[in-house]
């Protein structure tokens, strides 16, 4: 990706396109970088295999064009979607330390809400995490997910005895 990028801004001027959030909660700047032309870098690197589509609401301006970029290199199996590692992995397989940005899949085993979130279990010791706030984005009875197939992408975090993966968007989420 590096050396895609290194290649796609040979030094030329760029634009930057603020969404909804201009800081994230780290405070680095949010932005859509985009080429002179008026292409973007985002939605190229997706096309080319070479990032992920991540959505993150509120953020979600050009959610569209980047998950059909990705589509698009997934058909293809261009760049990381031909390495075995981005393959999802069964939740009960998983351990304490596979952490991070996973493709994580299986069975809603079972559905709960909490004060402050729903919960799917995908097995005793993995969890979906979707915060209330952002229920709205998936919509419906949470219990239409029981027992589906689902496959998840996000950031793996081990809390307690369990590891959990927190969505704010269906985008995240196939079934």
């Amino acid at each position: 990706a590096r050396f895609a990028l290194a290649h796609l801004i040979p030094g030329g001027e760029l634009q930057i396109e603020y969404d909804a959030e201009r800081h994230d909660r780290y405070g680095r700047t949010l932005a859509h970088v985009l080429l002179s032309d008026g292409r973007s870098v985002e939605e190229a690197l997706l096309r080319d295999g070479l990032a992920f589509l991540i959505a993150e609401a509120p953020n979600l301006a050009r959610l569209e064009s980047y998950a059909r970029a990705e589509v698009e290199a997934r058909r293809a199996g261009r760049g990381v979607w031909g390495h075995p590692y981005y393959k999802p992995r069964a939740a009960a397989r998983l351990g304490p330390d596979d952490t991070g940005f996973r493709f994580v899949e299986g069975e809603v085993r079972r559905v709960g809400r909490g004060p402050h979130a729903t919960y799917f279990d995908l097995s005793e010791r993995f969890t979906l995490v979707i915060p209330h706030e952002h229920w709205h984005f998936f919509g419906g009875d949470p219990k239409r997910f029981l027992h589906r197939h689902v496959i998840a992408r996000g950031w793996v975090s081990a809390q307690e005895n369990r590891l959990r993966l927190r969505l704010s968007h269906p985008a995240m989420l196939e079934w």
